[in-house]
């Protein structure tokens, strides 16, 4: 009799111990959020800068309005300030800053991603590239530096 009472004792507490671990942990995976980082979304975001750059200047100088400045040649030269390569690592280091416990960071390369709980950094993540970038194109422009040399010094920053 008192092999069964200790055997039922322990079958409780596990049982409450039991619970109480999944109160505490079993709702991890609903709480996380999927942030996702699109290379599709991030190029139209940055096409989208240089065309309407393209116009502002287009306007501003008075050319002709019927030249084509969002031809790709003109676009890819001056995608990301000509930075290609710091413009990536700037991306990847930029979207990492939304990772925590709670929310992960995935990349998309083509196609896009669908479900609960995913949300599209792209845009967040573009600007504060661009405005990172701008800083440095700034930079270069008022130290007399040539604008088609690439800046890749990311630790300077």
């Amino acid at each position: 009799m008192k092999q069964v009472l200790i055997l039922l004792m322990i079958i409780i507490v596990g049982a409450g111990v039991g619970w109480l671990g999944f109160l505490l942990f079993g709702d991890i995976a609903t709480n996380t959020r999927i942030l996702y980082l699109s290379q599709e979304e991030i190029l139209k975001l940055e096409k989208d800068r240089v065309n309407r750059h393209s116009l502002v200047v287009t306007a501003k100088d008075g050319s002709n309005s019927n030249k084509n400045h969002s031809d790709n040649k003109y676009a890819e030269t001056n995608l990301f300030f000509g930075q290609i390569d710091l413009a990536i690592e700037l991306i990847k280091s930029e979207a990492l800053k939304y990772q925590d416990k709670r929310d992960k960071v995935i990349f998309i390369t083509s196609g896009f991603i669908t479900g609960e709980d995913v949300t599209s950094i792209s845009t967040p993540v573009h600007l504060s590239v661009i405005e990172r970038l701008a800083k440095i194109a700034g930079s270069r422009q008022q130290s007399g530096l040539e604008d088609d040399k690439p800046n890749n010094q990311l630790n300077n920053q």
